[in-house]
């Protein structure tokens, strides 16, 4: 969004106001507020007005009070909007919590969550941090689909939280082990301790522009059939294998042709780092991002997940 920090500065001090002004309403008088009260909104003002000063000069940890203060609402409505402002600002900065809050925002707060690709960058960049919470999100994310089906990426994740401890993990690490077959737990393991070397800050997220350093850069994806022209689409799933995801975009195109009209359902084939195949179903391509976006609000009505992307 393109919110001011100054203009947020002043929506801020309205909001305390109208805390105080709230606090002192009645019919045709005044109503006593007691000194309790009193001390609480005073300390509330002043702590807005000392998190935007530091704010202005770019403070991450106060960006991220802002964050918190907005989603959870003190005297006021929730803000969810400032909410993502703020803690987008301190997650830029590399505040982990307002990473792993952010990518929380995103995937259960709005109206039209889950917004699984955001929430999954986000929960990345904590998750290379090294904190096994946003570690286990990301694993589930990875094995809930269908967007972002992954087992094995999934299964890799656990594996990073067992090792650094978190008793949730060793115990479905513990789970993994026993029911993956002896070719799936060589993937994971190898998968792992690839993991392992990289936790490290990650660069800026993938739907910024210029990334800058950090992790290795993932091949191309290949297309299975061609697609002319401008290319944004919508993705609706990742899938392990071409059949399923063929038949998959079949279904698609079947059943909601009054969606698609000249659109597309095709699959695309994508490798990753580590060789494995995954076969994404996509809908497209579109002139306009704004196109897609609508398109993939029309899908999450009908209870399917979605987002938006460009080659």
């Amino acid at each position: 969004m393109g919110l001011s920090l100054k203009w947020a500065n002043i929506v801020g001090v309205l909001c305390a106001l109208s805390f105080l002004a709230s606090s002192v309403q009645g019919e045709g008088h005044s109503a006593s507020v007691s000194e309790e009260d009193q001390v609480l909104t005073q300390q509330l003002m002043s702590q807005l007005q000392e998190w935007y000063r530091a704010a202005d000069e770019n403070d991450p940890d106060a960006y991220f009070n802002l964050g918190q203060y907005y989603r959870t609402g003190i005297g006021i409505e929730p803000d969810l909007e400032l909410a993502e402002f703020f803690y987008g600002k301190a997650a830029e900065l590399g505040h982990l919590s307002a990473q792993k809050n952010l990518a929380t925002l995103y995937y259960f707060a709005f109206p039209d969550s889950p917004r699984t690709q955001q929430a999954h960058d986000w929960w990345l960049r904590a998750a290379y941090l090294g904190d096994t919470e946003a570690q286990m999100r990301l694993a589930a994310l990875y094995f809930k689909g269908p967007v972002l089906m992954d087992p094995i990426e999934g299964a890799a994740w656990v594996f990073v939280a067992a090792s650094s401890g978190d008793m949730k993990a060793r115990l479905t690490q513990d789970q993994l082990e026993s029911n993956l077959s002896a070719e799936a737990l060589v993937q994971v393991k190898e998968r792992h301790a690839i993991l392992q070397t990289q936790m490290k800050p990650m660069p800026p997220s993938s739907f910024e522009a210029n990334p800058q350093g950090g992790m290795p850069e993932y091949p191309p994806m290949r297309l299975s059939i061609p697609v002319g022209g401008p290319r944004h689409y919508v993705q609706v799933a990742a899938l392990a294998q071409r059949e399923d995801a063929e038949r998959m975009a079949q279904r698609i195109q079947t059943e909601h042709q009054d969606l698609l009209e000249q659109l597309r359902a095709y699959v695309m084939e994508f490798s990753s780092a580590t060789g494995r195949v995954v076969y994404r179903v996509q809908i497209g391509s579109m002139d306009e991002a704004r196109q897609a976006a609508e398109l993939c609000r029309q899908f999450k009505q009908r209870r399917m997940d979605c987002f938006v992307g460009r080659d």
